[in-house]
């Protein structure tokens, strides 16, 4: 039998997510997935927005200025 790492993220950006993520949790063990460890997006959020700035500059990645208004007129 082959064991995998198991990492489990549970969203904590927004309040009702966390009894959302220990719902999740607890779902996990029924079934008998036991995880090596929890992470959440904030673990991360530094290493993330390094990269949110580096991909527009690597060409890989935009940002549209658009404003909201013109943004939401309909096109046909």
């Amino acid at each position: 039998m082959a064991y995998l790492t198991c990492y489990r993220s549970i969203d904590d950006v927004c309040a009702s997510s966390s009894e959302f993520g220990d719902t999740m949790l607890e779902d996990l063990t029924l079934m008998g997935i036991h995880g090596d460890r929890v992470t959440h997006p904030s673990d991360y959020f530094l290493d993330l927005y390094e990269q949110w700035i580096k991909l527009p500059t690597m060409g890989k990645a935009y940002a549209d200025d658009t404003e909201q208004q013109q943004a939401t007129i309909p096109v046909f």
